[in-house]
C-alpha cells in the first residue's frame, strides 16, 4: 500500500485530518501542490512503502527557564529512530535522552491509526512502565512527526485535496479545521517552513514553525537533514538527520501493540492533541508528560482555614479570608483551575478574590487567566508584571476563554519587590507572600498562611531535599516567620522542624 493510502486511512480512522476546505484559487492550489509533490520526488515519494531515520538533536521547554523572556527551559540531547509504515499509518520512536538536570531515558512511542503506545521511561521521577497513549499524546505525536517530516505531508495533501487549498504561494493543510501554512520554494518546490497557531495553555495564541534546510536525495526522495521547531520564536527542537534508508526492509511486528495494551479513542483529548500540540510534545521531552486533564481536586485543612489542595500532580494551597479564597498556584490549565473553584465553591462557598502563582513556569502558572477572568485579583514578582500583563490581554481564539477578559489589568496585578514581600491582609488569616533567591527562576516565591509555608519545585515533602532547598530555612529565619508545616506544590507535607533538620 502506498504512502497515500495509508494516510488517507489515517485521516478517517484516527480523526486528526478530515475537515475540508473549500480552495481558494483551484489553478494557484494545483501548482503548489504539484510542484511541491514534484520537488519532494513525483512517484518515488508517493510511493513510499517504509522509512527508517537515525537522528540527533536536543530539546527544550518554553517558559522552563530562569526568565520569560530568555531561552527555553532543560535544553537536553536525544537519539532518535524513527520507523514509518505509511500502510499502517505507523511511526515508531527508538529514543534515548537525557532531560530534567542529566536524568537519562530511554523510551519507545509507537503510534498508529488505532492509538498508540508508550514503553521506557516516559517520566523522570517514575520507573519504565508499557501503557497506551491518551488520545492527545497520541494525535500530538502523530501531528509532530508530520510536521518534522514534510514528505509525509504532502503525500497525504496529494491524495487528499480536499483538505488543502491555497493562500498565494503558500499551501494550505487543514489539521481538524486548524490550518497549517506551508511556504513553498517556487525554485525547488520544496518546502521552506510550515507553522500554525497553537493555543499555548499560559501565553494562549502561539505561533508554532517547523523550518528545514539542508537538503539531501535519498532514492530519489528529497529529505531535509535540519529541521528546527519555533515556538513563540524561541527555538524549542533542532534536529539532525543523520542517515535516512528509503523502503527498508522492517520487521513485521515492529507496529504490534504489546498484549493488554488497547488504546481508547477520546475526541476531546484527540482536539487538545492538536491545539496543545507542541506543549505536549515539549513537556513529554522534559520527562513531565502533561497527557490528560486533572479535574479531581482533594483538600486538606492543613490549618484553620488553610487546604491543601491535591488530587494530582501539582498542588495548591487555599486560604479562606474574610473579602474571599487566595488561592497559591494556578497549575496546568484551565480544566484545573475551573476544579479547584468548584471545591471551593461546594467546601467553602467563598469566591477567589486573588490567585497567588509561585513562579511563572507553566505548568505551575497557566490556571491564574481563569480565576483573574472570573474576578480575582493577581500577585507576582515584580520581575514578571509585564510579562502578566501581556498574558492576561493576550488573544485566546484557538481555544477561547470560558469567561470574557476582563478590563483594567495592569491595576490588578500587585508586585512584590525583589527581596522583598507582600501581604494579602486579613484579620485571620492574612498570607504573606516573599521572593527567594533561586536558580529555578528568577520570580520564585515561597507563601506563608496560617503557619504553613508552601514552597514549589524546590523542595517536594516525599522526595529528597536538593541544594536547591538550601535558601528556603534562612529565608525564613531573615523573615521572622513561625512556621508549623511545609506543603509542598508537588509531594505532600512535612512538619518544620523535620524539614530545618535536613539544613543544620
Amino acid at each position: 500500500m502506498t504512502v497515500r493510502s495509508g494516510l488517507l486511512r489515517l485521516s478517517l480512522i484516527a480523526a486528526l485530518l478530515v475537515a475540508v476546505l473549500a480552495p481558494a484559487s483551484e489553478a494557484s492550489h494545483q501548482d503548489n501542490l504539484e510542484k511541491a509533490v514534484q520537488g519532494l520526488g513525483g512517484d518515488a515519494l508517493l510511493n513510499l512503502t517504509s522509512l527508517r531515520i537515525e537522528s540527533s538533536g536536543t530539546r527544550a521547554t518554553l517558559d522552563e527557564g530562569d526568565d520569560p523572556d530568555g531561552p527555553p527551559g532543560y535544553p537536553g540531547p536525544y537519539t532518535m529512530t524513527t520507523s514509518v509504515d505509511p500502510s499502517q499509518a505507523a511511526f515508531r520512536l527508538d529514543t534515548d535522552m537525557v532531560s530534567f538536570v542529566g536524568i537519562p531515558r530511554t523510551l519507545t512511542e509507537v503510534v498508529t491509526e488505532d492509538g498508540g503506545y508508550l514503553d521506557g521511561q516516559d517520566n523522570n521521577f517514575a520507573p519504565p512502565f508499557t501503557a497506551p497513549m491518551l488520545s492527545d499524546r497520541h494525535v500530538s505525536t502523530l501531528l509532530h512527526q508530520l510536521l518534522l517530516h514534510p514528505q509525509l505531508l504532502i503525500a497525504f495533501a496529494a491524495d487528499n485535496p480536499d483538505v488543502a487549498s491555497s493562500q498565494g504561494r503558500l499551501l494550505v493543510i487543514d489539521i481538524d479545521g486548524h490550518p497549517l501554512y506551508m511556504a513553498i520554494n517556487r525554485a525547488t518546490g520544496r518546502p521552506s517552513r510550515v507553522w500554525m497557531l497553537e493555543s499555548d495553555p499560559l501565553r494562549r495564541d502561539t505561533r508554532m514553525e517547523v523550518r528545514y534546510s539542508d537538503w539531501t536525495e535519498v532514492d530519489g526522495v528529497q529529505f531535509p537533514t535540519e529541521v528546527v521547531v519555533r515556538y513563540a520564536g524561541k527555538v524549542v527542537q533542532e534536529e539532525t538527520r543523520n542517515s535516512i534508508e528509503v523502503n527498508p526492509a522492517l520487521a513485521p511486528d515492529l507496529f504490534d501493540f504489546p498484549a493488554g495494551i488497547t488504546p481508547v479513542f477520546d475526541p476531546v483529548l484527540a482536539e487538545r492533541g492538536i491545539v496543545n500540540h507542541q506543549y505536549l510534545q515539549s513537556f513529554a521531552a522534559l520527562g513531565f508528560p502533561r497527557d490528560g486533564f486533572q479535574p479531581n481536586v482533594i483538600g486538606a485543612e492543613l490549618a484553620t482555614g488553610v487546604y491543601h489542595l491535591t488530587g494530582g500532580t501539582h498542588h495548591s494551597l487555599a486560604v479562606v479570608q474574610e473579602g474571599g479564597v487566595t488561592v497559591v498556584e494556578a497549575p496546568l490549565d484551565e480544566v484545573r483551575s475551573a476544579a479547584i473553584v468548584d471545591w471551593i465553591d461546594a467546601n467553602i462557598g467563598l469566591p477567589v478574590a486573588h490567585v497567588v502563582p509561585s513562579h511563572f513556569h507553566a505548568d505551575h502558572s497557566a490556571g491564574a487567566r481563569y480565576f483573574f477572568n472570573n474576578g480575582a485579583d493577581i500577585v507576582v514578582h515584580q520581575n514578571v508584571k509585564q510579562f502578566w500583563a501581556k498574558v492576561m490581554r493576550a488573544r485566546s481564539t484557538v481555544v477561547p476563554d470560558r469567561d470574557e477578559p476582563p478590563r483594567g489589568v495592569l491595576r490588578r496585578i500587585a508586585t512584590v519587590p525583589a527581596g522583598g514581600s507582600y501581604v494579602i491582609d486579613d484579620p485571620v488569616n492574612p498570607v504573606g507572600v516573599h521572593t527567594i533567591e533561586s536558580d529555578h527562576s528568577s520570580d520564585l516565591m515561597i507563601v506563608e498562611a496560617g503557619g504553613v509555608l508552601f514552597v514549589v519545585d524546590i523542595f517536594s515533602p516525599g522526595l529528597p531535599a536538593g541544594p536547591d532547598a538550601a535558601p528556603i530555612v534562612p529565608r525564613v529565619l531573615e523573615l521572622g516567620l513561625t512556621i508549623d508545616t511545609v506543603a509542598g506544590g508537588h509531594g505532600g507535607t512535612i512538619p518544620w522542624s523535620d524539614f530545618a533538620a535536613l539544613f543544620p
